[in-house]
């Protein structure tokens, strides 16, 4: 869970350094169209740069926006079995994040209360 933190902060920062950056190269080629400044360089870095870091923040977002996606299509599936009934051992669950987690508590109180109704119900 800590890398899901830390991706999440780092694209998160990349995302704003390349708004940073982008504004910076629109400003520097501003400068130099305008004839403020005679080099065009360091303008031109600045774009390469900001399109680095702005297309490794999309990738990287896109990257766990598929992990949610799968994560979530998953905690469905679940949820629909224990709705019909099923139960989960912790094997078949894994439990790789706090949604898949909380579910397969989900299933274990599911599982002890059934068992104490049908202790109740053999009583009688």
């Amino acid at each position: 869970m800590q890398s899901n933190a830390l991706w999440n902060l780092l694209t998160k920062l990349f995302s704003f350094l390349a708004i940073i950056f982008l504004l910076l190269a629109a400003g520097l080629s501003y400068a130099s169209y305008s004839g403020m400044t005679e080099n065009k360089l360091p303008g031109m870095l600045t774009v390469l740069f900001a399109t680095a870091i702005a297309v490794f923040a999309i990738v990287a977002i896109n990257f766990i926006n598929l992990k949610a996606d799968k994560e979530l299509k998953e905690a469905a599936e679940i949820a629909n079995s224990l709705a019909n009934g099923e139960y989960y051992v912790e094997d078949e669950i894994g439990a790789q994040s706090e949604l898949l987690a909380a579910l397969q508590d989900i299933s274990f109180y599911l599982k002890d209360k059934t068992a104490v109704a049908d202790k109740i119900a053999q009583l009688y």
